[in-house]
């Protein structure tokens, strides 16, 4: 079975940095419900972070919204 993908931007208020980022989602559909499956950030300032200094806490926001959809 193949999992079908979309994707969607989406501009949020970066909860790390506190500026505004352009995210590409990719959602994946499991059994007709859709699911964030992976998230790309445009916020400038991720370049001059280490690997460990974003916590990626905007997935948990999408998540979050997700399910009250």
């Amino acid at each position: 079975m193949v999992n079908r993908s979309t994707w969607t931007t989406q501009q949020i208020d970066c909860p790390e940095e506190g500026n505004v980022c352009n995210l590409l989602i990719e959602w994946q559909d499991e059994k007709g419900i859709a699911v964030p499956n992976s998230i790309s950030c445009g916020n400038p300032k991720l370049k001059d972070l280490d690997n460990w200094a974003c916590q990626w806490s905007c997935w948990d926001g999408i998540v979050k919204e997700q399910k009250t959809q």
